[in-house]
């Protein structure tokens, strides 16, 4: 089969740049906005785009020479996966790189490769549906680590919109997180256009007149703006159809191929359903696609173990072996993407996993749900020995049955059950005892209060008669109080029910008054609109050639007007970016002429040292560099001193070691010895003249010359 130009639901990378199309715009505000500040927050909706603009789009904006991309997924733990993919692009290897931190790796790794990192966090939302506090405050501090530190390096967030709100935890460290961001909306209906023509080209696809927009108006009749994910699909299924019938290796994209597909309807839905139906064990297969799905209905990674631990869950019998088969077979129909680095599967767009989301029932909902929280109780419980108290025992109870947790986790699940149990004893023992010892002092209590409940029984029976002729009179002017107050609150119930009427007849007046308002305007809009359309009729009929005529005008004229715009501004804006191109261009080979004189004096080899000491140099001067930059002389310095070690320090300009070096030209230095002097040696002589300039009695540990040189 002939090789698609579309890339159905996978992401654009940089080798895709020839049929990447329809975000040039969006390139172009990406690219502006990444060197405005260290942190770019890239967002919007799923199925926008996001991913590909800058993995194809802004890749393709550089130079290979100019940055040093590094794509970063949250996997188990985002500070560990940050950790490995910067691990994989070193070409030092440092002996402690699993504890050193990671300004200093960065630091190591772009005195490797001299180009300013870029590291690009995709599917950012991830470590807010997966990740606990503790995972997101090291990553916060991690952050605010880099940035502080002055390297070359910038992070690039891509996150979906609904998930923005999460990074309100992060401003309070890093204040600067919502400064510099772009919202990618979906694609207008011109550039799907782009989308479908541009590829169809560079594969050499005849597209018939009012394809286009034919295949756009039956995927979207009423909207302005074009779902990119459903587009993929469908544009992915009229390619396999057209290349079915293609003529002598020519494929057409014609109108007709487009009528005899039929409704468009639910394409994602369509294509999942008909997948799954040509799998023999329909059934175990969509149950298994659940396993890939998050509580918050996107995809997430897991492996081949907890894949087949979910659908046991659920209640399907398959073991690791048939659930592998099962994996590969979603795989090949392009549900599932393969296995990354760490063995672990996923669903090729979160717009799958929506849909896969919608057919999980109540029940399987409630046990992901009651799942994610003995996950994240059992990290707890790792991290810190918590157990599970009571409540969330009871949660647990009614899914436990069906829930298949591995032993580690079966294991810290019946440990809380026991601790609740002791727990519970230790009670019932405390109220034991407790009731022990009330008894006891109600025994020795009860003797001392009978005996002088007998003294004052025959008082109290005295007294009562007294207590009844007095409650009688009390009873009495209690009785004609209550009388007193019914009568007030059946007064106040009359009154507030006579509000009540009221209000009711003026709520329903105005409910009248509404109605007939609304009628009344519905008359005169039908009236409005009646006139209306009479005049345009008369109008459009005595003005019909006039119109046409000045509108082609108009058009020429505003096409003209806007092509002159579009060209000075085109210019202006390509000055400016040539500017700054320029001006990032100087100051990052500075940078790498400092870098490279900090390496120089780093390195063993002599004479690796004298070259990248020399590079350094050359470049320094090439780009108008400072020219006595401490870091570029250093490395001279190091590279001289490798180079005539032996000669240079046993000569008789000093006694002791020379700690510092100048140079004034061709042959011509300035050095400070240990011996306190400061001496110029010109070597274009034979013999060399040497000269004492001045002389301290302390140790000089440094020389500078200012920019006069005086």
């Amino acid at each position: 089969m002939n090789q698609s130009p579309f890339k159905f639901l996978d992401s654009y990378t940089k080798e895709d740049k020839d049929i990447f199309f329809g975000r040039e715009a969006e390139v172009e505000d990406v690219y502006t906005k990444v060197f405005q500040g260290k942190i770019l927050l890239v967002y919007g909706a799923s199925g926008t785009g996001k991913s590909s603009l800058i993995s194809c789009g802004l890749a393709n904006k550089f130079q290979d020479s100019d940055w040093l991309p590094v794509e970063i997924r949250r996997g188990i733990n985002i500070n560990d996966s940050l950790r490995q993919q910067l691990q994989k692009i070193m070409l030092t290897p440092v002996a402690t790189s699993k504890n050193i931190s990671f300004p200093k790796l960065l630091k190591s790794i772009y005195l490797d490769h001299f180009k300013p990192i870029f590291l690009v966090f995709d599917q950012f939302e991830e470590l807010f549906i997966f990740g606990d506090r503790e995972e997101e405050e090291k990553f916060i501090a991690t952050i605010r680590e880099v940035l502080d530190s002055d390297l070359q390096v910038r992070f690039i967030f891509i996150i979906r919109g609904e998930y923005l709100e999460y990074l309100t935890d992060f401003e309070q460290v890093l204040p600067e997180i919502f400064g510099n961001r772009i919202r990618i909306e979906k694609m207008t209906r011109t550039n799907a256009v782009n989308c479908i023509t541009g590829p169809c080209q560079s594969f050499g696809i005849e597209v018939e007149e009012h394809f286009s927009d034919n295949l756009l108006t039956k995927l979207s009749p009423s909207k302005t703006e074009i779902e990119l994910t459903y587009l993929q699909v469908f544009l992915d299924r009229i390619f396999k159809k057209a290349s079915e019938k293609a003529k002598e290796g020519k494929i057409v994209f014609s109108n007709t191929l487009l009528e005899e597909l039929g409704n468009v309807g639910d394409v994602l839905s369509q294509f999942l359903d008909e997948q799954i139906e040509l799998i023999p064990d329909s059934e175990k297969a969509l149950a298994l696609l659940k396993a890939f799905v998050s509580t918050d209905a996107t995809k997430k990674q897991i492996s081949l173990r907890q894949a087949a631990e979910f659908v046991k869950t659920i209640g399907q019998e398959l073991n690791e072996k048939q659930v592998d088969i099962l994996i590969q077979e979603l795989v090949n129909r392009r549900i599932l993407k393969d296995k990354d680095e760490a063995g672990r599967y996923e669903l090729r767009h979160d717009s799958i996993a929506a849909k896969i989301f919608e057919k999980i029932t109540t029940y399987e909902r409630d046990l992901l749900e009651v799942n994610q929280f003995i996950t994240y109780a059992f990290g707890e419980h790792d991290k810190r020995n918590f157990l599970l108290n009571e409540s969330d025992l009871a949660y647990i109870a009614p899914y436990e049955t069906k829930l298949n947790f591995p032993g580690p986790v079966r294991e810290f699940i019946e440990k809380s059950k026991t601790a609740v149990r002791k727990k519970k004893r230790s009670r019932k023992q405390f109220y034991a005892v407790l009731g022990v010892i009330s008894i006891l002092l109600l025994t020795s209590v009860f003797g001392l209060v009978y005996s002088q409940k007998q003294k004052s029984e025959s008082d109290r029976n005295a007294a009562l008669a007294k207590e009844q002729s007095a409650e009688a009179l009390n009873q009495k002017e209690i009785a004609e109080q209550q009388r007193v107050i019914a009568e007030q609150k059946q007064q106040e119930a009359d009154k507030q029910a006579k509000i009540a009427g009221e209000k009711q007849q003026e709520a329903d007046k105005q409910a009248r008054i509404a109605q007939e308002q609304s009628s009344l305007a519905l008359i005169q809009k039908q009236e409005a609109d009646k006139q209306r359309q009479l005049a345009n009729t008369l109008r459009a009929n005595a003005e019909e050639g006039q119109r046409s005529a000045l509108a082609e005008k108009e058009k020429a004229d505003a096409a003209k007007q806007e092509a002159e715009k579009f060209s000075k501004l085109a210019e202006k804006n390509s000055q400016l970016a040539n500017q700054e191109k320029d001006k990032a261009t100087r100051f990052r080979m500075l940078a790498i002429a400092q870098a490279m004189g900090a390496k120089a004096a780093q390195l063993q080899d002599r004479d690796q040292k004298v070259l990248v000491a020399q590079q350094a140099y050359l470049f320094n001067k090439q780009y108008n560099g400072y020219p006595f930059q401490p870091d570029i002389y250093n490395g001279l310095y190091a590279a001289y001193e490798a180079v005539n070690s032996d000669k240079f320090n046993t000569t008789s300009l000093h006694q002791g070691a020379i700690k510092g070096l100048i140079s004034l030209g061709p042959n011509i230095f300035i050095t400070a010895g240990a011996d306190g002097k400061i001496i110029k040696t010109d070597l274009n002589t034979d013999p060399p003249i040497v000269t004492t300039i001045d002389s301290h009695p302390y140790v000089f540990q440094c020389i500078a010359l200012s920019q006069d040189k005086s």
